[in-house]
């Protein structure tokens, strides 16, 4: 049997649960004297293929969410899309063939900036997978299970080491298709971030898909986030987090996905092999103080599996939980005293996977 599952109203990256924010926010912090004060503001939108959640503390709240919706969207229709015809993105796999795109120097930086993360992976998160993504079409009416020979053929034209940015322009070789879905909500979160401190906001939890930007202005102020069971609901969740200000991206193998003949193939594709990553996890959250390399990191880390994933952590000063597919839970080290398992039942802490 063919059947394709996708959570509705998520984006292509596992969720993480965020208990004070998304689902529990009016029991937090954020609905109390709302009416009464109108400095909080709460607002659901849609922008980067997901639902986007905010929640803002300050004088200028509710004006600064539309700021942050705002840009979002124009980042993705400008700079991100590779289906937004006129968008960076797409005019660059256009020209496709080692023709120079004079792009955006926001689109030049992030570039920069993700395929240093492509090359410090080890070509774990690669950015050039797009026809590769495409010959599967999971999430599409099209989803299928490209032959072998076709998927040796497309991944012979990826590699992002053929990716080059000189000052805005962008050359690659003709065959290549760029997809920024693997950073483009955690890029929209650091959007959010910029405009929340630019705008005076006290307090913000914006999330995008996902990946989560938690802001305070006060360096005393902590943010409770649940971590998604993976074999659950959305709005179900396995272990909570304590965390102040930063970045938490989560990608896992249940959000979106396909099955047939009892197997399941799901959207986060293994770089090397074309085929979706079996690394024997099946969620990883990442924190950082970087909405564009938490995005990253997790996908890249979903792919190396926990041993390969930890000098990368590390480089980029990371922190992250690890679940594996036999219920085994896995935290680095700065986030252990953080990290509480809500659901012992169904998993259970260990010190490596």
């Amino acid at each position: 049997m063919d059947v394709e599952k996708k959570r509705p109203g998520l984006s292509m990256k596992g969720t993480a649960v965020i208990v004070c924010a998304v689902l529990a926010a009016a029991a937090v912090f954020f609905a109390v004297d709302y009416y009464r004060t109108g400095r909080r503001y709460s607002s659901a939108g849609y922008a980067m293929g997901a639902v986007v959640t905010q929640n803002l503390e300050g004088r200028s709240a509710q004006e600064t969410a539309a700021k942050i919706l705002q840009d979002i969207t124009a980042a993705e229709r400008k700079s991100l899309s590779r289906t937004a015809e006129g968008s960076d993105i797409y005019r660059i796999n256009a020209a496709a063939g080692n023709i120079r795109t004079e792009v955006g120097a926001d689109t030049a930086a992030r570039l920069t900036e993700t395929l240093a993360l492509c090359k410090a992976s080890s070509g774990a998160l690669d950015i050039t997978l797009g026809a590769v993504s495409d010959a599967w079409g999971i999430g599409t009416g099209a989803r299928r299970v490209p032959p072998a020979g076709e998927i040796a053929a497309l991944l012979r034209q990826t590699g992002y080491g053929k990716v080059r940015v000189e000052a805005a322009a962008v050359t690659h070789p003709e065959g290549q298709s760029l997809d920024m879905g693997a950073i483009g909500k955690g890029i929209a979160c650091d959007i959010a971030k910029d405009i929340a401190a630019a705008n005076g906001i006290d307090k913000a939890v914006v999330s995008v898909g996902g990946s989560v930007m938690l802001y305070s202005s006060s360096d005393r102020e902590t943010f409770t986030v649940g971590i998604r069971n993976p074999d659950g609901t959305a709005s179900e969740y396995m272990g909570i987090l304590t965390l102040k200000n930063g970045f938490v991206s989560t990608s896992g193998n249940y959000e979106k996905y396909f099955e047939l003949g009892g197997k399941r193939y799901h959207h986060i594709l293994d770089p090397a092999t074309g085929y979706p990553a079996d690394s024997g996890l099946t969620s990883v959250t990442v924190f950082c103080q970087s909405g564009l390399a938490s995005d990253a990191l997790s996908t890249a880390c979903f792919v190396l599996g926990y041993e390969k994933s930890l000098p990368l952590l590390e480089k980029y000063s990371a922190q992250a939980v690890f679940i594996g597919g036999d219920g085994k839970v896995c935290v680095t080290g700065g986030l252990k005293d953080l990290f509480k398992l809500t659901d012992e039942r169904g998993f259970t802490l260990v010190d490596q996977l």
